[in-house]
Order: structure tokens, then C-alpha cells, then sequence
């Protein structure tokens, strides 16, 4: 199907929208058309994409003042308090799962109409910024902040979640020459969800929520309408972006690694045979982590020039464990005991199981050989 026939049914179906967004418009009052934003005029789709930050934002308060007010440093034990997160209300809901779907799809062919590299680079930047931006529909910097601050990054992990759908429903149509580029906004976008978490100092809540999505989208590996190489391609970029993060936020919290890790977990027990999944998953996350963690441990300053090790600065000092601690041989050991774990769960399938054993007593440390020994 051609660009221009996909680009009318994207503005037709749009236009079949409820009374409150069928109206043209890009004053940012409400969202703005398909047939705007996969404009092949640039500038219309600049204003489009302008009017859209201004809806998701609200129009009350510019975005920037917002963020800053209500993710502002204290008040953080309180936000820890809150442990059981409600869902957000209906009526706060900006858009409806309808109303998202048939946005993502205009922002999609927005960016496909985006030729030029360094067009791409800045358009990647500022969709995937939408995921920071957006609120729902009743918040106050003035009352009720931490409540302000759940339900704001309930909607953004909402938002960010639609992105994977729709990539994934469109992803057979992405051809040779445009592969590039959207590998690209995948890697902005998966960056942009390392902020989200970290503006909540990583808040169990909102990691657990944000590993669900992964678990239901792109790394759902057990379900043959997820793209793999979708799945691929965020095992290969997961820990520098993740490093990249921690390094530009380095006054922040540090990352609970072992929470980040249960999507990968999950793509370990479930990777369908005949696939490179368990692989990819060990070879990009698993054995450059380890890699890393045990040239800290061991205190080495240099890496011999044959070494393929990528080094992640930020995980020496800016990764904790489970009980909080910066430890680096105790969080090893306990992504020991996340792997064995992952091998013993009742939904990994008999194949898996057996390689996940393997590959966990390869990484046993020192002490566990020795020990070992003692009991032979």
C-alpha cells in the first residue's frame, strides 16, 4: 500500500473520532489530525506536532514549569509510602486507548515522512520527549503532589506503552531504507522510559508497571506477532542507554538493577525454539553486565585492547541491590539467584530451563567452585 493511500485511511479514520476531537485544529486545544501530522508539508507537520505537545501538556501551564515543580527534589520518602498504586481515574485519563492508537498511528507516518538525517534526529527527540510532557487531565503542583506524581507517571508509562503497539503493528512495513531511522527513535524511546523512572527515584510501582509493558510488547517473546528483531535490536542498545541515563542523572538514586533485569528474565524462560532469543538476551545483557561487574570487583583500571568489552562507567557506583546496597559482588549474586530463579519458574519451558542451569553455573563466583569442592 502506497504512503498516500495509507496517509487518507489515517485521516479518515481520525476524523471518525468523538465530538470533542473532530474538530481541525492546531491550536493544541485538542489533538491534531492524521492527515496533519503525515502532512507532506514539513511545516504543517511541525505545527502539528507543536499543537500536540501543547494538548498533552495541558494549556493552563507551560510543561517545562510543571515538570519542574511537581518532580522537584523531596518528598520522596512519601512518594516511597505509597506502595499500592491505584489506577488512574477514568475522567483524568487525557486519551482513551482509542484515541491513542489512532494518534500513534499519525505520529508514526509523521516520522516517516522525516527524510533528512538530522530532521530524524530531532524529531526522534521530541516524540519520545511526549512521554515526559504528558499529564492527565487533573493535576495541581499545589495539593496532593505525590498523588500528582503517580498519576502523571501512570499516563506517561500509558503513552509510552502505545508506541511499542503501534510499532510492532507496523513494523512489516518498514522497508531497508528506513530501518536506520527507526531503530533510532527506538533507542530514544526506550532512553525516555530510564528517565520516567528515575524522576520517581525508581519507584517499585512504576518499575513493575513499566516491565509489564515490556513484557506484554516487545518482549512478550512467546507470541509469534511480536517482531523479534524489534526484541533484538532493544537487547543490544538496553544497557548503554541504560549507562548513558545514570551518567547524565548521576545525582539521582541509583538504578535497582535486579527490578530492570525482570523483562529479560521473563524473555529467558519464555523464547519460543528456534529462535536466537535466549542468545541475544544472553550475549547483549547477561554477559557484558557480568563482564562489568566482575572487572570492578576485581579492581582492574584497564581492559586489554583485545578485549570486545563495552564498559559501562556508571555501574560501579550508580547500580544497587535489592536491600539497597552498592555492593557490586552482592548484586552479582543475586542476579545469580534471579537467573536460577527464572530457571525454576512453572512457565519456563523444559529447553530453557536447561540452558538458564548451564549458563548460571558458568557464572558461579570463586566461592561457590570452592565450596563446592569442600562438599566433594
Amino acid at each position: 500500500m502506497s504512503i498516500s493511500k495509507k496517509r487518507k485511511q489515517l485521516s479518515s479514520s481520525i476524523e471518525t473520532r468523538p465530538a470533542r476531537t473532530q474538530k481541525a485544529s492546531l491550536k493544541g486545544d485538542v489533538p491534531p489530525l492524521g492527515k496533519f501530522l503525515a502532512s507532506n508539508d514539513k511545516l504543517t507537520r511541525d505545527r502539528a506536532v507543536k499543537a500536540l505537545r501543547k494538548f498533552l501538556s495541558g494549556q493552563s501551564q507551560e510543561e517545562d514549569s510543571f515538570q519542574e515543580q511537581l518532580f522537584a527534589t523531596g518528598g520522596e520518602e512519601e512518594l516511597l509510602s505509597h506502595q499500592n498504586w491505584e489506577p488512574i481515574k477514568p475522567e483524568n485519563v487525557r486519551l482513551n486507548s482509542v484515541e491513542l492508537a489512532k494518534l500513534y498511528k499519525g505520529l508514526f507516518y509523521c516520522y516517516w515522512m522525516s527524510d533528512k538525517p538530522i530532521v530524524q534526529q530531532d524529531l526522534a527527540q521530541e516524540l519520545s520527549d511526549l512521554s515526559l510532557i504528558i499529564r492527565p487531565i487533573s493535576t495541581s503542583t499545589s495539593s496532593d503532589r505525590i498523588l500528582d506524581q503517580i498519576s502523571t507517571t501512570q499516563t506517561a508509562l500509558s503513552f509510552w506503552k502505545q508506541f511499542w503497539i503501534e510499532l510492532s503493528s507496523e513494523w512489516q512495513g518498514v522497508d531497508k531504507h528506513r530501518l536506520d531511522k527507526y531503530l533510532l527513535l527506538m533507542r530514544r524511546f526506550l532512553s525516555v522510559s530510564f528517565e520516567i523512572l528515575l524522576r520517581v527515584n525508581w519507584h517499585a510501582q512504576a518499575i513493575e508497571l513499566w516491565s509489564e509493558i515490556l513484557k506484554d510488547t516487545i518482549l512478550n517473546v512467546a507470541d509469534f506477532k511480536t517482531p523479534l528483531s524489534i526484541t533484538y535490536h532493544i537487547t543490544d542498545i538496553f544497557l548503554s542507554e541504560l549507562n548513558r541515563v545514570l551518567q547524565n542523572k548521576g545525582d539521582h538514586k541509583p538504578a535497582p538493577i535486579l527490578k530492570l533485569l525482570n523483562p529479560f528474565m521473563h524473555g529467558l524462560s519464555n523464547s519460543r525454539p528456534g529462535t536466537v532469543t535466549f542468545q541475544k538476551i544472553i550475549d547483549n545483557i547477561f554477559d557484558p553486565l557480568f563482564a562489568n561487574l566482575d572487572l570492578f570487583i576485581s579492581d582492574r583500571t584497564q581492559v586489554p585492547k583485545s578485549s570486545t568489552i563495552e564498559i559501562y562507567t556508571s555501574f560501579e557506583t550508580h547500580l544497587i541491590s535489592s536491600d539497597n546496597s552498592k555492593n557490586l559482588t552482592s548484586i552479582r549474586n543475586e542476579i545469580l539467584d534471579l537467573l536460577f530463579k527464572a530457571g525454576s519458574d512453572p512457565t519456563c519451558t523444559p529447553s530453557n530451563r536447561k540452558k538458564i542451569y548451564n549458563y548460571w553455573f558458568s557464572k558461579r563466583g570463586i566461592d561457590d567452585e570452592q565450596e563446592q569442592e569442600e562438599d566433594n
